[in-house]
C-alpha cells in the first residue's frame, strides 16, 4: 500500500489512549496476520525523526529504534513478533512510503486460511484475497546492504529476495 504520514498526522490513526509519541503501537499477529511474513517499507521520500516507523530489535524488548531511511531504500522487518508504531509528524515533512508483507509459499499456513474463512472478519489474509503469487528467479544480484543494528530487521538499497525467500514468495497489493 502506499502510505503516507503528513505533518501533525500519522500513517496510522490515532486509537482511545495512544499518545504523540506512540500512535497504533501493534503487532500483525495482533490482526491474526501469518506468522512467516516480513514486513517491508520503501522510502520514497526522507523518513526521519517523528515521521519514520518505530520498531523493536526483538519481539518483547520494548527498545524501539526510529527507523530512519533515504528515499530509494526499503527496509524489513518481521512485524508479526516485534511492535512497532508510528508517532505524530512534527518534523514538517511528509513521509510517502510503500509497505507491503512478503511470504514464502512454503510458509503460507493454509489452515488458518480455511479457518479464516469461516469468521467474520473482514480481512482476510488468504491467498487470492491478500495475498498475489508471485514467482522470482533467482539468484539476484546481492545488494548493497546498509548498516545492521542488533537484531533489528535489514535495509536494502535493492530488494534481495534470497536472503529469506525460496523461489516462491507471496506479496500484497
Amino acid at each position: 500500500s502506499l502510505r503516507f504520514s503528513l505533518p501533525d498526522a500519522s500513517a496510522l490513526g490515532k486509537r482511545e489512549g495512544d499518545t504523540d509519541e506512540c500512535v497504533g503501537l501493534h503487532t500483525d499477529a495482533d490482526y491474526d496476520h501469518q506468522p512467516g511474513e516480513m514486513n517491508v517499507m520503501i522510502a520514497l521520500s526522507a523518513v526521519t525523526g517523528s515521521n519514520g516507523l518505530f520498531v523493536e530489535s526483538e519481539p518483547g524488548l520494548g527498545d524501539f529504534i526510529a527507523i530512519e531511511l533515504e528515499p530509494g531504500r526499503l527496509f524489513s522487518f518481521h512485524g508479526v513478533s516485534c511492535r512497532h508504531h508510528n508517532q505524530l509528524n512534527r518534523t514538517g515533512l511528509a513521509r510517502v512510503s510503500i509497505d507491503f508483507r512478503v511470504l514464502p509459499l512454503s510458509k503460507y499456513e493454509h489452515e488458518r486460511d480455511q479457518d479464516r474463512r469461516k469468521t467474520s472478519r473482514r480481512s482476510r489474509f488468504t491467498l487470492g484475497e491478500y495475498f498475489e503469487r508471485v514467482t522470482v528467479e533467482l539468484p539476484l544480484q546481492p545488494a548493497e546492504a546498509l548498516p545492521r543494528r542488533a537484531g533489528l530487521g535489514v535495509a536494502f538499497a535493492a530488494f534481495e529476495p534470497a536472503t529469506y525467500l525460496d523461489n516462491h514468495f507471496l506479496t500484497t497489493d
